[in-house]
């Protein structure tokens, strides 16, 4: 069987949906890493060196060589032999370390002051009790105004006052005679 170079295809006799369909396959080939081969009569597509057919922990548990060298005399300072997973759970520990130390530092040092609503413990009270009198004063402050709103009501008439119709006898004093 020829190989390509050696055999050039004539695509004469195919019609043009036909070379727009070859077109895209070899597009789609091109993006997802495929190999085409083709043969005289059909298009046969196979997945590259099975590098998308392993599974996703096969991939992560890939080994990798990490080397670190000198620029001018190309000599290995370290070698790494790493994983994908082992950088995942290195990079993910660094993470939770460093928000564990930050936490840390802002709770266990005079720094927690520095944040909004935290204060000391007599700041605290004196608060509470400032929320206390603020309180008050307004209770006050309702009482005084139902006060003088109803001193209004009765000066210019307009006060409902509540009669009371029950009859109340009361005895004559007799006078005391000597």
């Amino acid at each position: 069987m020829a190989s390509l170079a050696e055999k050039p295809y004539d695509l004469a006799h195919v019609s043009r949906n036909v070379k727009i369909h070859l077109i895209l396959l070899f597009l789609k080939a091109l993006f997802c890493q495929l190999t085409v081969t083709l043969h005289p009569d059909f298009i046969n597509f196979s997945m590259a060196e099975q590098t998308t057919k392993q599974s996703r922990f096969k991939r992560l548990t890939n080994r990798y060589r990490l080397v670190v060298m000198n620029d001018h005399t190309y000599e290995e300072v370290v070698t790494f032999k790493l994983t994908r997973l082992s950088v995942y759970i290195a990079s993910c520990f660094v993470f939770v370390m460093l928000v564990a130390l930050t936490t840390a530092l802002i709770s266990f040092t005079p720094l927690k002051y520095y944040v909004p609503g935290y204060g000391s413990q007599s700041e605290r009270r004196e608060l509470t009790k400032l929320k206390l009198r603020a309180d008050s004063l307004e209770k006050q402050m309702l009482y005084r105004e139902a006060y003088w709103e109803n001193v209004r009501n009765v000066l210019s008439g307009k006060a409902e006052l509540i009669l009371d119709t029950a009859v109340i006898s009361i005895p004559e004093l007799d006078e005391i005679k000597d």
